[in-house]
């Protein structure tokens, strides 16, 4: 998978992370990214997340969450951060969410 710096961020995924991300207190930290595997035509969007707790338990809440902001056809990936993940993000990338 080969992460790319999205050359902007939507202003409603701003506001999404600033309404969601704060009522999650398991939440640590939270990267948008586009992610494009060999696969894939077209890069997606990627939301990596840096969490504590399931993945199968959280990411449904937090797609759930993002359907207002999607538009129809749009395609997002979730990912839980791991060690390899956050440093390739961090090294495109700020937060696009960070715990106060």
């Amino acid at each position: 998978v080969r992460l790319i710096k999205p050359p902007f961020v939507p202003e409603k995924f701003e506001n999404f992370i600033k309404d969601f991300f704060p009522k999650c207190e398991n939440v640590y930290s939270a990267f948008l990214l586009w992610a494009q595997k060999e696969t894939d035509l077209a890069p997606k969007l990627f939301l990596l997340i840096d969490f504590d707790g399931k993945r199968e338990e959280f990411f449904p809440k937090v797609a759930e969450a993002l359907k207002p902001v999607l538009n129809p056809g749009d395609n997002i990936e979730l990912a839980k951060a791991d060690f390899k993940l956050l440093k390739a993000a961090e090294k495109l990338v700020k937060p696009i969410y960070k715990k106060p």
